[in-house]
């Protein structure tokens, strides 16, 4: 796995050497590996760009020279077998088969390669799976440099690219692309769920029934404290409502609402402002106060 934050500061440093001096070996050329192997390019293309050329233009010069050494030796070969001939061979007989180019010129086939990979400015081409395997192992596909340099060729003049350049890149932090990507669909599916959606619009008006809850408890205890005249039977009221709002939950849950837990508590309010002594009152405040912490009480109307 070529993701580590080793490889990404592997690649930056050297990103920054000088071309001539860019050997991909160790991490960097781990990177290049595993998009031979995996397709997935995880690292900014502006660091993998550089490991790619270095290793490619290494490969293809290698081939190139093993290339004119086999040429160079099967002349020598024919040579002496031309020497060996009768007497009366021709003197000016000639070797069949296409001139080799010079050295020279092989050169300049790599520089043009290398120039084609360097177009890809921002994003690698979609051909950069097959083109690090060449890169690797040009002669396990290719016997001559001729046929491995129009196959490069052709895979470089397509413009498509892998998008964003990025697999699963890591970041400052070691957090892989891969994974915020992963992040982003399982919200996006869960936002899409309609039972999660259904869900989140009940625990929104489970919070705010809560609060105007808990806010009518308040003001219960509020009154019930400054209380000190009124009639005597508020408490018990109170308490009637509360059984028979706890029995028509028991019996049928959806149809206790929100606004019905409001509406006794209101009236739990009342009974605490009527209350003469205050026992009665300190009755209404506890009713307020179970009705604010009632699961019942964030029901919405079905």
């Amino acid at each position: 796995m070529a993701g580590t934050p080793a490889h990404v500061e592997a690649l930056e440093a050297f990103a920054r050497l000088d071309e001539r001096e860019r050997v991909a070996d160790g991490l960097v050329l781990d990177v290049v590996r595993e998009i031979a192997d995996t397709a997935r390019v995880r690292h900014e293309w502006r660091l993998v760009s550089p490991a790619v050329a270095s290793l490619l233009r290494a490969s293809l010069l290698e081939h190139a020279k093993r290339d004119d050494d086999a040429s160079a030796k099967a002349a020598t070969a024919t040579r002496q077998n031309e020497e060996g001939d009768e007497a009366n061979e021709d003197d000016d007989a000639v070797v069949v088969g296409p001139p080799r180019p010079p050295a020279a010129s092989r050169e300049d086939d790599v520089e043009d390669i290398l120039g084609s990979l360097a177009a890809f400015r921002r994003d690698p081409p979609f051909t950069i799976q097959r083109v690090c395997e060449l890169a690797l192992d040009p002669r396990a596909y290719y016997a001559t440099f001729d046929k491995l340099k129009h196959a490069m060729e052709k895979l470089l003049m397509v413009t498509g690219t892998v998008e964003n350049g990025l697999g699963d890149a890591v970041d400052a932090g070691g957090r892989r692309d891969g994974d915020r990507e992963e992040d982003t669909r399982a919200a996006k599916r869960h936002k899409a769920d309609p039972a999660n959606a259904e869900q989140s619009a009940f625990v929104s008006s489970l919070i705010a029934s809560r609060a105007t809850t808990a806010a009518a408890a308040a003001a219960v205890a509020a009154a019930a404290a400054a209380s000190g005249v009124g009639g005597g039977g508020g408490g018990a009221g109170t308490e009637r409502a509360m059984e028979d709002l706890t029995s028509r939950e028991e019996k049928n849950p959806r149809e206790t609402t929100a606004r019905e837990f409001e509406n006794a508590s209101a009236a739990a309010a009342a009974d605490a402002t009527a209350g003469d002594d205050g026992a009665d009152a300190a009755e209404a405040a506890r009713a307020a106060e179970a009705m604010s912490t009632s699961p019942k009480a964030g029901m919405v109307e079905s």
